[in-house]
């Protein structure tokens, strides 16, 4: 008996990944490709792993191409890779680089809160500051709301700082705090 793999070995010629697009409700992506090889062992499993460590397997026999996707990715923005090995023949192995999507979730990364003086003749001080946010709603409203009274709301679309104001709060020397929620993702406050 001959053993044709020395003679024919192996070859895996092509390896493509596919980052989709952010899943907001998720904060992940789905990468896809398809994997193009020659030679492929007749027994084992075609390994297709990702660097968030998500994977999928296929059985022999193979054929190429052989399509794949892996799900639940992380959004994160950064560098990553697929590697696909056949089990049978380990040195059968390829890797291709992307990057990931960037993450979509909204996420507000600064709210800012200066009381102004107060004014004497009617005992009240007028508050502003700054939300910094990325990757907010679409539609809805963005509520600033100051625990001793007083709100400004603003409507879609939104931009990134949003400057506010909130006059006429009474001074009284409490200690306040303020807090900044997306209508349309709660979450995002």
């Amino acid at each position: 008996a001959t053993d044709c793999s020395i003679i024919n070995p192996c070859v895996l010629s092509a390896l493509t990944a596919v980052p989709g697009t952010c899943q907001i409700a998720t904060n992940s992506y789905t990468v896809t490709g398809n994997i193009t090889f020659a030679n492929a062992p007749t027994t084992g499993t075609l390994t297709v792993t990702d660097c968030h460590g998500g994977t999928q397997v296929f059985n022999a026999p193979f054929t190429s191409p052989q399509a794949y996707s892996i799900s639940g990715l992380t959004s994160d923005g950064v560098a990553c890779n697929v590697t696909a090995v056949f089990s049978a023949e380990a040195a059968c192995t390829r890797t291709t680089n992307y990057t990931a999507p960037s993450p979509c979730t909204c996420s507000i990364s600064a709210l800012t809160a200066v009381a102004g003086v107060c004014v004497p003749a009617t005992n009240t001080y007028t508050l502003t500051g700054n939300i910094t946010f990325v990757n907010a709603p679409a539609s809805g409203t963005l509520t600033v709301t100051n625990s001793c009274g007083g709100s400004q709301v603003f409507n879609a679309p939104f931009a990134s700082p949003q400057a506010y104001i909130i006059t006429g709060l009474t001074s009284n020397g409490a200690a306040c705090s303020v807090t900044a929620v997306f209508s349309a993702n709660a979450g995002c406050t």
